[in-house]
């Protein structure tokens, strides 16, 4: 007899694309990779200094700005500023990541969330658990159906919500407390990705100035296709005693809108900002600036107000920057340390470049005194004299509602779990010649104050089969008739 091969088809594996990607992103490894390297550039963003939207906006004031830094940072800051570590919370790198982890935390949540939903709703399993030890074992001489609903009324009364099932060799009762608290504990979840769902719509949609100075006397554009600008009215200041730490400051502000006034005289503190059409302005800090007024060779105003002092050069004289035409303005005022020998007193250095020029050879360098024009490249410049100028941030974000809520979700949420933690007791009741033998198992829930509450339990069982003279033997109250 002739014996034929039988062909074994190969066995093929398939790979389900979507089902893998939806397990990566739903690993609470990847999660906590993914915020680990979150962090780390949040840290780098606190650490090192940030340039603002409209440094980085104007290359030549990006590249000065650069050169400031080289002279804490060295060497380092060729590659810092190649991976974008000065602008951190803005780079696409950063952008990409953060949307990553938001998409984590909600493949995550939502992997968990409706498991622990439908749990909340599933009834007692009938049958033995040997995961659940038995902690107390209590004889009763009352009938198993009947010291069931003794001992579920004790635990009602306990604060547990029971339900009893029946076997043919037992009866089951299961008691939960606070049952919410799995859901609450996926609330915090949900929260958590909200809130930083809104912090990536924020950074990808929203925008933020936070060095945006304001000089006494001088108006300033918002920007970012706001049509917004901002006029200080004057600045005031009061210290407390010793002269040194500022008690309050507050600046009176114009706010126009296409040139026109649409807030009029408002004083912002720092703890009262103003708010137009989503827009925010916080007081957040001052300091000083040169008062200046330029014209052209044909008397065209080009600057007139303050040029805020915001830098430092190696020689520590406060610098300020501003633009005039087509003109770069540098203004050193005196070292404010010890006597100045370059730039006496009463007096600021002007140095004039040509806007948008790489060079940094300036076209011309002289001494403006107080209240006497110079000229200069063709420019005719007065100083004014001293004056103050408000720092100012300002930001836009849209999804600053959303940022709320997913807060205050995840802290009830997170209060909840902590405040009311679940708890689950198992009673089992067999029944036995002389009447019952009950079984109470371990107690499911959070390692802290379960053995307190495991006591609880055991006392209320306990209670609850307690023969109790105004009670019949199966479990009815006894009413006492007069005569």
């Amino acid at each position: 007899m002739k014996r034929t091969a039988r062909r074994i088809a190969p066995r093929v594996r398939t790979v389900d694309p979507l089902g893998v990607a939806w397990r990566l992103l739903a690993s609470s490894r990847i999660a906590t990779l993914l915020l680990t390297l979150t962090a780390l550039p949040v840290l780098a963003g606190a650490v090192l200094p940030q340039a603002t939207q409209s440094i980085r906006a104007d290359r030549v004031a990006y590249a000065a700005w650069i050169e400031e830094r080289r002279g804490t940072l060295g060497q380092a800051v060729g590659p810092l500023d190649a991976l974008s570590l000065f602008a951190v919370y803005s780079a696409w790198w950063f952008r990409l990541l953060l949307c990553t982890v938001a998409l984590c935390c909600g493949v995550y949540v939502a992997s968990r969330l409706e498991p622990r939903i439908r749990r909340m709703h599933l009834a007692a399993p009938s049958g033995h658990d040997p995961s659940m030890r038995a902690i107390a074992r209590l004889p009763s001489p009352l009938r198993p159906e009947d010291v069931s609903s003794r001992i579920a009324d004790g635990l009602r009364v306990a604060g547990y919500t029971t339900h009893i099932t029946e076997t043919a060799d037992a009866v089951h009762i299961r008691a939960e407390r606070n049952r919410r608290q799995r859901l609450a504990s996926a609330a915090a979840h949900l929260g958590f990705v909200v809130l930083l769902a809104a912090a990536v719509v924020g950074h990808l949609i929203g925008w933020q100035e936070l060095t945006l100075a304001v000089a006494e006397g001088s108006t300033v554009e918002i920007g970012h296709d706001t049509g917004l600008a901002i006029r200080n009215g004057g600045f005031t200041h009061t210290r407390y005693p010793g002269g040194k730490v500022p008690k309050d400051y507050r600046t009176e502000i114009t706010l126009l809108k296409d040139g026109q006034p649409v807030r009029e005289r408002y004083e912002l503190r720092v703890n009262s900002p103003l708010a137009y059409e989503g827009v925010r302005i916080h007081q957040a800090f001052f300091g000083p600036a040169a008062g200046m007024r330029v014209a052209s060779a044909e008397g065209q105003i080009l600057l007139m107000g303050g040029i805020p002092l915001l830098y430092r050069d190696p020689e520590n004289r406060p610098t300020g920057r501003a633009r005039a035409g087509g003109y770069e303005l540098e203004v050193l005022a005196p070292r404010t340390d010890r006597p100045d020998q370059a730039v006496p007193a009463g007096t600021v250095r002007v140095r004039v470049y040509r806007a948008g020029a790489e060079s940094r050879v300036p076209l011309a360098e002289m001494d403006a005194p107080f209240g006497r024009p110079v000229s200069a490249a063709g420019l005719t410049l007065l100083y004014e004299g001293p004056r103050q100028y408000s720092g100012l941030h300002v930001t836009r974000n849209p999804a600053v509602g959303w940022v709320w809520g997913g807060a205050v979700l995840t802290l009830a949420g997170t209060l909840y779990v902590f405040a009311f933690p679940y708890r689950s007791a198992r009673v089992v009741i067999y029944p036995v010649t002389d009447g019952s033998q009950i079984t109470v198992r371990r107690l499911i829930g959070r390692p802290m104050g379960r053995e307190q509450e495991t006591a609880r339990v055991i006392t209320a069982v306990r209670t609850a089969i307690t023969p109790d003279p105004t009670r019949t033997p199966n479990g009815h109250f006894v009413v006492a008739r007069k005569g």
